[in-house]
């Protein structure tokens, strides 16, 4: 699968977004927890085929709750923090209600239908959420044909991405609309929400209002991060839809995204942890080569031994049938490990176990239900 590039500095509306998969539904309070339902435009070369999936079964993540911003895992690579959420709504009035929703017939289309092009996870999530909305609203996708056909194909990359022979980048596609030159690494969060209005503004004046819904770096409760969703889902509800904007790790599920020497102590702060700067130890320093994440003190011996244990119980949940509670384990024993792995063997070691688990989960998983997943997601 091609390499994508690779994202640097903090996440924030101008930057560029970590990684954006098309939000297809929302299970909230489900027995098993929150789920959100994803189209990843990164996965469908490692799911069978490579290329577009028109008849998808959007799998559900496991939403978890941080201290500021929640995050999901994409097995097998790392966890992922939501960042926020371009939303598309109608601008009818309509007041749709905020439970659980599903994009109807949603597509699952690849980012990968050119080697110039590997950021086009954007334009790709945008392009799925128009052909969901297009099963309401025929106008977003004027004269637009649903595949599985070459024709369909060869107009998907056109509206993504422009012709495949072109020198510069088509403006009229979602990627120029979004400011995305060919060979580009990607859009950014603004300028994926400011190319889904442009089309939407041409194709359909004044019906549809576009926003980027984003985490600030004030701690939220549970039911603050929730109600993100439920905003998403009744965007969905309404006949509009929703691009996850992510970042690789989970860092920012708890961490503050500012730098710390631009934030002034809050009242909270200052009357818990006085001189903090002054009387803590370094930070532990993060080898060049590990998965970006959360930094932490504790011992790579440790680690080890949690991933094992995480692991232990994934395996006995497997044999008892209880494939998503398996999963769940595995990412427990990635989320362990990960910073240590590069140059801890033991880590190492039972990183590769746990991705050698979420391969045997998938193996005898079958098609999920309720909120099981049905596929691996690589970020690549």
């Amino acid at each position: 699968m091609p390499p994508r590039p690779a994202v640097e500095g903090r996440p924030a509306p101008a930057a560029v977004c970590g990684h954006a998969i098309a939000v297809a539904g929302w299970r909230g309070g489900a027995a098993t927890g929150d789920a959100v339902l994803i189209c990843d435009p990164a996965d469908n070369a490692i799911t069978g085929g490579g290329g577009h999936d028109w008849r998808p079964h959007p799998r559900a993540l496991p939403v978890h709750y941080g201290r500021r911003r929640p995050s999901v895992v994409l097995l097998p690579s790392a966890p992922f923090t939501v960042t926020g959420a371009v939303v598309v709504t109608s601008r009818r009035g309509a007041k749709p209600h905020a439970g659980n929703a599903t994009a109807e017939r949603m597509p699952d289309l690849t980012q990968h239908f050119d080697e110039r092009d590997q950021g086009l996870c954007g334009p790709t999530s945008a392009a799925d959420v128009l052909f969901a909305m297009a099963t309401r609203a025929p106008a977003v996708l004027p004269q637009a044909e649903r595949g599985p056909s070459e024709r369909a194909d060869a107009a998907v990359q056109m509206l993504v991405a422009g012709a495949a022979t072109a020198k510069t980048r088509d403006p009229a596609s979602l990627a120029g609309r979004m400011g995305i030159p060919i060979g580009g690494a990607g859009g950014t969060n603004q300028g994926i929400r400011d190319g889904i209005d442009a089309w939407l503004a041409e194709v359909e004046p004044g019906t549809w209002q576009v926003s980027l819904d984003w985490f600030d770096d004030t701690e939220k409760p549970r039911s603050t991060q929730a109600a993100f969703f439920q905003r998403l889902a009744a965007a969905i509800e309404g006949g509009g839809g929703a691009i996850l904007c992510m970042w690789p790790g989970s860092e920012f599920a708890d961490g503050a995204v500012a730098e710390p020497a631009a934030r002034e102590p809050t009242a909270r702060a200052a009357a818990t942890e006085p001189a903090a700067a002054e009387s803590q130890a370094p930070a532990t320093a993060v080898p060049a080569n590990a998965l970006p994440g959360r930094p932490t003190a504790r011992s790579a011996a440790d680690a080890a031994r949690d991933a094992r244990r995480a692991l232990e119980r994934g395996r006995r949940q497997l044999a008892n049938g209880d494939a998503f509670e398996a999963l769940e384990r595995v990412g427990e024993a990635i989320e362990a490990v990960r910073l240590h792995a590069p140059s801890d063997a033991d880590c190492q070691a039972q990183l590769d176990a746990a991705r050698a688990l979420a391969v045997e989960v998938e193996s005898r998983a079958g098609r999920p239900r309720g909120s099981a997943l049905e596929k691996p997601t690589v970020f690549e």
